[in-house]
């Protein structure tokens, strides 16, 4: 039991310390997407470390939460969310993992769905971010397909 609380405050620790940094890059690269006179080709790479940047903050994320579920103090925060701002964000997210193993990425609203949610939106983007980062991981040649 006391290994399992230093392995929690430990992985908490460290997500908080990893967190920020991450947050600062991602901050700056912002910056380069938003600025005009940015060549076509550093927007490009630019786009490749925000997709990668923020799969990393995600998987910090994943750790953070591991460490809370441990610990008992996990909360699920419902507000209202935008369902097209998630998806669009995932999307992003995942676009240049399936692209680099040359597979297809299909998206698929059913248009009967609000786009207004309400729940926890930060829990749903985890669950689709690692539902699609296995479908890629595993998926060998054709495409990943996300139905809503």
């Amino acid at each position: 039991e006391e290994l399992n609380r230093s392995q929690n405050r430990f992985f908490s620790s460290m997500s908080h310390e990893i967190r920020t940094p991450i947050n600062s890059i991602l901050g700056l690269n912002e910056l380069i997407l938003r600025d005009q006179s940015t060549s076509d080709e550093i927007v490009k790479d630019a786009a490749g470390i925000q997709g990668a940047g923020k799969m990393l903050l995600s998987l910090i994320n994943d750790i953070l939460d591991f460490s809370k579920i441990e610990s008992g103090k996990m909360d699920i925060v419902e507000a209202g969310y935008q369902l097209s701002s998630v998806l669009n964000d995932v999307s992003n997210m995942i676009y240049f993992r399936v692209k680099n193993k040359d597979l297809d990425y299909i998206v698929d609203v059913d248009p009967t769905i609000p786009d207004g949610l309400y729940g926890d939106e930060m829990r749903i983007r985890q669950v689709i971010i690692n539902v699609l980062n296995n479908a890629v991981k595993y998926t060998k040649e054709g495409r990943v397909e996300l139905n809503v």
